[in-house]
């Protein structure tokens, strides 16, 4: 069972529903603006590196090559394998998102299930 003093659920309260930017002007809610598509984890952590961006860019070229080295039966099996590399590449990033989102929750909950003084 989470014990929380009132004083400090009230300082952090004004935390848990808004972001408050630097010059004082506030955003809506992370829920809220996840759910009007305002943030994109799935987008915005994919290509968030130069490393990762020119890993890409490396990739897409690979890929390209490829396939103009095959013949149509083999580009149609190399895409079959595509399609579901991408298919199982996507679940994957879900079960890290939906992992990273609970342990970052979790901890939360142990931090604010201490007190931010400990009592003497």
């Amino acid at each position: 069972m989470l014990s929380f003093t009132k004083s400090y659920l009230d300082l952090c309260t004004s935390l848990w529903y808004s972001v408050v930017l630097r010059g004082g002007a506030r955003m809506k809610g992370t829920l809220e603006d996840l759910w009007h598509g305002n943030m994109s984890p799935q987008e915005d952590s994919r290509n968030n590196t130069p490393e990762m961006k020119q890993l890409m860019e490396y990739m897409a070229r690979h890929h390209d090559d490829l396939l103009k080295s095959m013949n149509e039966e083999q580009k149609d099996i190399f895409e079959r394998f595509d399609d579901c590399w991408s298919e199982y590449a996507s679940l994957a990033e879900e079960a890290i998102f939906v992992y990273a989102f609970r342990l970052g929750a979790q901890m939360i909950l142990d931090v604010l299930s201490k007190p931010a003084c400990p009592q003497d």
